[in-house]
């Protein structure tokens, strides 16, 4: 069975110097890696002091995006072969933030999942559930597998294996509303 993953994401909040004295805060305090796996994800200036700063705990510090290029002329994008060197091993992809905000789609991510997993990421791809959708009485679960198919398409057996689903409806992000339990299991 698979060690459950807790995971929270930053956004665009905490200075450098906040991220790193909140990682010395709770390192010390978190589960066994082989209990929980305990991640973080935060904007990309903060990264590297995190992964220096829980050095030898189990916490795994995460992006929050990458590129689906490892370099070249893309003034702002992040590259996943330099989040890898810089100690990263996971990373959020397909956010509702970012398909919503910056018009990701399931091709681009589909792209940038690929280029995380050959440059040694783990994406934790990102599957929405709308408020809409559920008001309306039209959550039907083919509409959740089918973008997950299309952000995981034409990827090997081996590879999707190393891929997370994280499921995330939208209506809960930032407004205090939570999936309760059986919102959460028929989503995932």
């Amino acid at each position: 069975m698979r060690v459950p993953m807790i995971a929270g994401n930053w956004k665009m909040n905490k200075t450098v110097d906040e991220a790193v004295s909140f990682v010395n805060q709770i390192k010390g305090q978190l589960p066994p890696a082989n209990q929980q796996e305990t991640a973080l994800a935060a904007p990309t200036l903060s990264l590297v002091p995190m992964v220096q700063a829980a050095v030898g705990s189990p916490l795994k510090v995460m992006a929050e995006n990458c590129y689906y290029q490892d370099a070249g002329a893309f003034t702002g994008e992040t590259s996943p072969r330099a989040l890898y060197a810089a100690g990263i091993h996971h990373v959020i992809l397909g956010h509702s933030e970012r398909r919503t905000y910056f018009h990701e789609t399931d091709e681009l991510i589909n792209k940038k999942v690929k280029a995380a997993l050959k440059n040694g990421l783990c994406p934790i791809v990102c599957c929405d559930d709308t408020m809409g959708r559920r008001v309306a009485n039209d959550q039907k679960i083919h509409w959740v597998v089918n973008r997950i198919l299309e952000d995981v398409k034409d990827l090997s057996q081996d590879e999707v294996v190393k891929v997370t689903i994280a499921y995330e409806p939208s209506w809960a992000i930032g407004t205090g509303q939570s999936a309760d339990p059986s919102q959460a299991e028929e989503g995932c």
